[in-house]
């Protein structure tokens, strides 16, 4: 995930696979969701799906640890623009400045977070395609999740609410795109 453990230089599937590999049974992190009324036991998970939990895990964590981070770097660098005004856009633009460098970390740190997120989409279709290969009788079923005893199930109730997260990424090159972000957050 990140260029100093040197998974910049690996695939994609290369990366996952590692990733996978070195989560030992001793990490296994249940889910918080209990079982709902409604709930239809399947089966319980194995420890390759519960792997791939794990993983899709670590990697919401990881998204939500550089939105942090995010945050005040965009808040400040939108906040130095306003009050610099005109100044600022040749201050962006001259390397070694502080707003130059406040941009560069945001820029970064928006990169990775995309990276992130897109390995995060990718290892949750992996998971929960897994889930419905390993369980055929799952075929049809409009709401699957995963609960803390690590059954997994299927429901009937229309509330499809199973407690994931949803993170918005924007392009790492588009100030236009860091104030539509951060308007958006201001509203939630």
């Amino acid at each position: 995930m990140k260029k100093g453990n040197g998974s910049a230089s690996l695939g994609v599937l290369a990366e996952i696979t590692g990733l996978l590999a070195a989560i030992t049974a001793d990490q296994f992190t249940a889910p918080n969701a209990e079982m709902e009324d409604g709930d239809h036991v399947v089966a319980t998970a194995n420890d390759d799906i519960k792997r791939l939990y794990v993983l899709r895990d670590r990697l919401i964590d990881k998204c939500n640890e550089l939105v942090t981070s995010a945050n005040p770097l965009s808040m400040g660098l939108m906040e130095d623009i306003f009050k610099h005004g005109q100044r600022a856009a040749v201050e962006l633009k001259t390397p070694g400045s502080p707003m130059y460098e406040a941009e560069a970390k945001l820029k970064r740190t928006l990169a990775e977070l995309q990276s992130a997120d897109s390995l995060k989409k990718i290892v949750e279709n992996i998971f929960w395609l897994e889930v419905r290969r390993q369980h055929p009788d799952l075929e049809g079923k409009k709401i699957i999740g995963i609960r803390s005893d690590w059954s997994l199930v299927w429901t009937e109730d229309d509330d499809d609410d199973m407690g994931g997260i949803s993170i918005r990424v924007v392009s790492s090159g588009s100030l236009s795109d860091l104030f539509e972000m951060i308007g958006e957050q201001r509203q939630h």
